[in-house]
Protein backbone atom coordinates (compact mmCIF):
# COMPACT_ATOMS: atom_id res chain seq x y z
CA UNK A 1 0.00 0.00 0.00
CA UNK A 2 1.58 3.26 -0.89
CA UNK A 3 1.44 6.00 1.40
CA UNK A 4 -0.66 8.84 1.58
CA UNK A 5 -1.02 12.22 0.11
CA UNK A 6 0.56 14.80 2.67
CA UNK A 7 -2.57 16.08 4.22
CA UNK A 8 -4.64 13.28 3.36
CA UNK A 9 -6.48 11.75 7.06
CA UNK A 10 -6.21 8.08 7.18
CA UNK A 11 -9.19 8.12 9.95
CA UNK A 12 -11.47 6.69 7.79
CA UNK A 13 -9.56 3.30 6.79
CA UNK A 14 -8.61 2.82 10.18
CA UNK A 15 -12.48 3.27 11.57
CA UNK A 16 -14.32 1.15 8.19
CA UNK A 17 -12.55 -2.21 7.61
CA UNK A 18 -15.26 -2.87 4.65
CA UNK A 19 -17.42 -1.24 2.20
CA UNK A 20 -20.62 -2.34 4.09
CA UNK A 21 -18.93 -1.81 7.92
CA UNK A 22 -22.20 0.37 9.45
CA UNK A 23 -20.66 0.52 12.72
CA UNK A 24 -17.62 1.95 11.35
CA UNK A 25 -19.08 4.45 9.10
CA UNK A 26 -20.96 5.54 12.30
CA UNK A 27 -17.90 5.64 14.15
CA UNK A 28 -16.29 7.74 11.37
CA UNK A 29 -18.69 10.06 11.65
CA UNK A 30 -18.58 10.43 15.04
CA UNK A 31 -15.02 11.29 14.59
CA UNK A 32 -15.82 14.01 11.82
CA UNK A 33 -18.37 15.07 14.64
CA UNK A 34 -15.91 15.86 17.33
CA UNK A 35 -13.45 16.80 14.78
CA UNK A 36 -15.85 19.64 13.28
CA UNK A 37 -16.59 20.36 17.38
CA UNK A 38 -12.55 21.11 18.12
CA UNK A 39 -12.19 23.25 15.19
CA UNK A 40 -15.43 25.43 16.41
CA UNK A 41 -13.72 25.44 19.93
CA UNK A 42 -10.39 26.14 18.64
CA UNK A 43 -11.31 29.02 16.62
CA UNK A 44 -13.44 30.58 19.61
CA UNK A 45 -10.85 30.26 22.11
CA UNK A 46 -7.34 31.41 19.90
CA UNK A 47 -9.21 33.51 16.86
CA UNK A 48 -7.91 31.43 14.07
CA UNK A 49 -8.05 28.30 12.26
CA UNK A 50 -5.80 25.43 13.57
CA UNK A 51 -2.34 25.29 11.87
CA UNK A 52 -1.47 22.12 10.05
CA UNK A 53 0.58 20.88 13.14
CA UNK A 54 -2.32 21.49 15.27
CA UNK A 55 -4.43 19.14 13.38
CA UNK A 56 -1.58 16.47 13.21
CA UNK A 57 -1.55 16.96 17.08
CA UNK A 58 -5.55 16.69 16.93
CA UNK A 59 -5.07 13.48 14.35
CA UNK A 60 -2.30 11.52 16.41
CA UNK A 61 -4.65 11.80 19.62
CA UNK A 62 -7.73 10.54 17.81
CA UNK A 63 -6.16 7.95 15.86
CA UNK A 64 -4.50 5.63 18.81
CA UNK A 65 -6.11 2.00 19.22
CA UNK A 66 -8.01 2.71 22.26
CA UNK A 67 -9.51 6.32 20.51
CA UNK A 68 -10.31 4.31 18.00
CA UNK A 69 -12.01 1.42 19.67
CA UNK A 70 -13.56 3.99 21.66
CA UNK A 71 -15.30 5.51 18.73
CA UNK A 72 -16.01 1.86 17.26
CA UNK A 73 -17.50 0.81 20.17
CA UNK A 74 -20.12 4.17 20.62
CA UNK A 75 -20.84 3.22 16.94
CA UNK A 76 -22.29 -0.42 18.44
CA UNK A 77 -23.85 1.14 21.42
CA UNK A 78 -25.82 3.82 18.88
CA UNK A 79 -26.80 1.28 16.06
CA UNK A 80 -27.95 -0.94 19.19
CA UNK A 81 -29.96 1.51 21.06
CA UNK A 82 -31.42 2.75 17.22
CA UNK A 83 -32.20 -1.30 16.97
CA UNK A 84 -34.21 -1.86 20.44
CA UNK A 85 -36.49 1.58 19.16
CA UNK A 86 -37.11 0.04 15.63
CA UNK A 87 -37.85 -3.26 17.42
CA UNK A 88 -40.25 -1.29 20.28
CA UNK A 89 -41.80 0.68 17.47
CA UNK A 90 -43.06 -2.31 15.60
CA UNK A 91 -44.23 -4.58 18.61
CA UNK A 92 -47.25 -3.37 18.27
CA UNK A 93 -47.84 -4.11 15.03
CA UNK A 94 -45.65 -7.64 15.04
CA UNK A 95 -48.46 -8.83 18.38
CA UNK A 96 -51.00 -7.05 15.86
CA UNK A 97 -50.68 -9.00 12.92
CA UNK A 98 -49.54 -12.04 15.21
CA UNK A 99 -53.04 -11.77 16.66
CA UNK A 100 -55.06 -11.76 13.52
CA UNK A 101 -53.27 -14.55 11.81
CA UNK A 102 -54.24 -17.08 14.83
CA UNK A 103 -57.28 -15.77 14.63
CA UNK A 104 -57.53 -16.52 10.78
CA UNK A 105 -55.84 -19.10 10.92
CA UNK A 106 -58.75 -20.72 13.89
CA UNK A 107 -61.63 -19.48 11.35
CA UNK A 108 -60.00 -21.32 7.95
CA UNK A 109 -62.25 -24.51 8.56
CA UNK A 110 -65.61 -21.80 8.12
CA UNK A 111 -64.08 -21.25 5.28
CA UNK A 112 -64.01 -25.04 4.04
CA UNK A 113 -68.00 -25.60 4.96
CA UNK A 114 -69.14 -24.14 1.30
CA UNK A 115 -66.59 -26.92 -0.33
CA UNK A 116 -67.22 -29.67 2.00
CA UNK A 117 -71.26 -29.03 1.34
CA UNK A 118 -70.98 -28.91 -2.03
CA UNK A 119 -68.87 -32.34 -2.13
CA UNK A 120 -70.74 -34.15 0.07
CA UNK A 121 -74.19 -33.28 -2.10
CA UNK A 122 -72.30 -34.23 -5.00
CA UNK A 123 -71.06 -37.71 -3.48
CA UNK A 124 -74.69 -38.36 -2.19
CA UNK A 125 -76.10 -37.39 -5.83
CA UNK A 126 -73.49 -39.73 -7.44
CA UNK A 127 -74.76 -42.51 -4.88
CA UNK A 128 -78.07 -42.00 -5.62
CA UNK A 129 -77.67 -42.20 -9.19
CA UNK A 130 -75.25 -45.69 -8.88
CA UNK A 131 -78.63 -46.91 -6.84
CA UNK A 132 -81.35 -46.07 -9.36
CA UNK A 133 -79.05 -47.30 -12.10
CA UNK A 134 -78.81 -50.81 -10.23
CA UNK A 135 -82.31 -50.87 -9.42
CA UNK A 136 -83.46 -50.09 -13.41
CA UNK A 137 -81.00 -52.67 -14.01
CA UNK A 138 -83.00 -55.20 -12.06
CA UNK A 139 -80.40 -56.00 -9.49
CA UNK A 140 -81.61 -55.64 -5.78
CA UNK A 141 -78.83 -53.91 -3.65
CA UNK A 142 -81.35 -54.52 -0.42
CA UNK A 143 -81.47 -58.36 -1.29
CA UNK A 144 -77.69 -58.95 -1.73
CA UNK A 145 -77.17 -57.38 1.88
CA UNK A 146 -79.29 -59.17 3.40
CA UNK A 147 -77.87 -62.47 1.92
CA UNK A 148 -74.29 -61.36 2.73
CA UNK A 149 -75.31 -60.74 6.46
CA UNK A 150 -77.04 -64.33 6.98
Amino acid sequence: MKEPAPGYNVVYEKLVLRDDDLIGLIAYALYKQRKRAWIIDFKAQQGREPNAEEERSYLIGETTSSRLSDYRQQAESILASYADEVVKSATPNIQREAITGRIESALQWYRQIPGGVVAAFSYTMLLIGIVLILKYAGIDLISILNASKG
